[in-house]
């Protein structure tokens, strides 16, 4: 019998019977970042069985599971895997959440029944793909590969073509987020149609139709593509939505009783005055204005500083870091209130690493306003250096384990590595274990010696040391040694956990999103 299921959700991990299963999927998910084949299908084996009463765990684990099957080159074990999965959910189902772009189009193309497929997407070939699908059209399983491979201008006209003459929805689909990225309009818009005509409750040409009606002022229309948007995928939509919610808030005036404002309509002009009346504090005033330069443009800088500044001056905090703090280029003014914002919020290192990157001629308050994250900083420094004359004081006699832990842990949050080193080495020489291994692993780290870090930060992880932000610093290791998979896993799974460092956590899961959106 076929087991019929719909939108994947992570409800699974709640609703398991046995945590053991749970720990054990994770282990596998971990041997998998780590490209350790043989280990996760060790784990996802097992943990599969727990799953039989959770279809959504279930599915993942074998989905998981066929991948690394196909890794090893066991064609017996992946194709009675996927038999297993035609059995149990039929032949089409959405991709399960928590399943990589990889390990999906992989099972998709296995599943085709053509596994040398897989071998085609792996040369990264953009010819050969191009050849295959002129004459396999319905292929979708290699439309994302394919697209993310057309890097010049005559091969991205190629994969265009195909887009719009497509008969099934994920070429255009794909095609329309590729050119909504590299900020084609004209292609996207007819991607975006083409994609409706379709699949007229598509959310993705919706939500870009309804973007870019509101550029043009077209209010109503955009409600009405709004409406149909079940999820949110492009960066842009974010800004638009506000442009919309402002004009529902303040509807600008009718043609036949003009705004009053004397202000030049030079766009440069008008954004002074709204500069101006920031620094008024005059929030309505500098709202209809800012409302106004957004509907022109609300990608350019003047209107993301001058929307930088408002929410900053708004308090609305959490919203401008949201919205802007994932720029990958950030004019100077932007910066700075991203930093005020940031200093609000808690985060006084960030901010003041961020306050550090500008010139104070361009910003009088900048210097008063360093001096007083140093402040904030420096309090925190004062409390550990005081712990650190006590501890050393307690130490002076017979050495106590737990004390001399919290004395080198403290001696690396102050950045004083040499003595941590030397107390570490001698720690090392009397109790070892795996506080000693922690702490040998934040060494590496600190020198630079970033994948023998990742790694040790791992086995402590997997062998049960999960305290002291172990999957931080292994995420940070990781991300310094371009593992961005094993980055990735790392910092998500310190947020499952208490972290001090889950600002700086959010900052380069961030940065890695951009990362993963460039071509391959």
């Amino acid at each position: 019998m076929v087991r019929l299921i719909g939108l994947f959700v992570v409800v699974g991990w709640l609703h398991a019977q046995n945590p053991f299963y749970l720990r054990t999927f994770e282990d596998g998910q971990r041997a998998l970042a780590e490209k350790n084949w043989p280990l996760a299908i060790t784990f996802l084996e097992i943990s599969s069985f727990g799953f039989l009463d959770e279809d959504e765990m279930f599915v993942k684990a074998l989905v998981q599971l066929s991948f690394a099957y196909d890794k090893v080159q066991n064609k017996e074990k992946r194709d009675e895997v996927l038999f297993r999965i035609r059995s149990y959910f039929g032949q089409n189902f959405e991709k399960p959440e928590g399943i990589s772009d990889d390990q999906w189009r992989t099972f998709q193309l296995l599943s085709t029944g053509k596994p040398e497929l897989v071998k085609l997407v792996e040369s990264n070939d953009f010819n050969a793909l191009d050849s295959y699908l002129a004459v396999n059209p319905e292929t979708p399983e290699l439309w994302s590969r394919y697209l993310s491979l057309a890097k010049t201008k005559d091969q991205w006209e190629r994969a265009r073509k195909k887009a719009l003459t497509a008969n099934q929805a994920e070429f255009p689909k794909g095609a329309l987020l590729e050119a909504a990225t590299r900020g084609l309009k004209e292609d996207a818009t007819a991607l975006a149609e083409r994609l409706l005509r379709l699949d007229g409750k598509s959310s993705l040409a919706n939500e870009y139709l309804g973007n870019r009606a509101v550029e043009k002022k077209d209010w109503a229309r955009a409600e009405r593509f709004y409406q149909s948007v079940t999820q949110w995928s492009l960066a842009e939509s974010q800004a638009m939505r506000s442009l919309l919610a402002q004009h529902n808030a303040n509807p600008s005036p009718a043609p036949n009783n003009p705004p009053k404002s004397t202000a030049s309509t030079n766009r440069q002009d008008r954004a002074s005055a709204v500069r101006a009346q920031l620094d008024r504090n005059d929030l309505k005033a500098a709202a209809d204005g800012l409302r106004s330069l957004g509907e022109e443009n609300a990608s350019d800088a003047i209107y993301m500083e001058l929307y930088a500044e408002y929410c900053y001056r708004k308090g609305d905090d959490q919203l401008l870091v949201d919205s802007l703090g994932a720029l990958q280029t950030r004019t100077p003014r932007i910066r700075y209130f991203l930093a005020l914002s940031h200093a609000r919020l808690g985060h006084h290192q960030l901010a003041y690493d961020l306050l550090n990157e500008l010139s104070g001629s361009d910003f009088p308050e900048l210097e008063a306003k360093k001096a007083e994250l140093a402040a904030q900083l420096q309090k925190k420094n004062s409390n550990l250096s005081e712990e650190r004359r006590v501890l050393e004081r307690q130490l002076s006699g017979q050495k106590e384990q737990s004390s001399w832990q919290r004395l080198i842990y403290v001696l690396m949050e102050l950045n004083e590595w040499t003595q941590a080193q030397s107390e570490l080495s001698e720690y090392q020489t009397v109790f070892g274990g795996m506080v000693g291994n922690y702490f040998r692993a934040r060494l590496d780290l600190f020198h630079g010696d970033f994948e023998a870090a990742g790694h040790q930060f791992s086995e402590l992880a997997n062998a049960g040391f999960q305290q002291m932000d172990t999957f931080y610093f292994g995420g940070v290791a990781f991300f310094n040694a371009k593992q961005w998979a094993l980055a990735d896993y790392m910092f998500q799974r310190a947020l499952k956990g208490p972290s001090e460092h889950e600002k700086q956590i959010q900052v380069y899961l961030t940065e890695l999103r951009q990362h993963n959106k460039k071509p391959n």
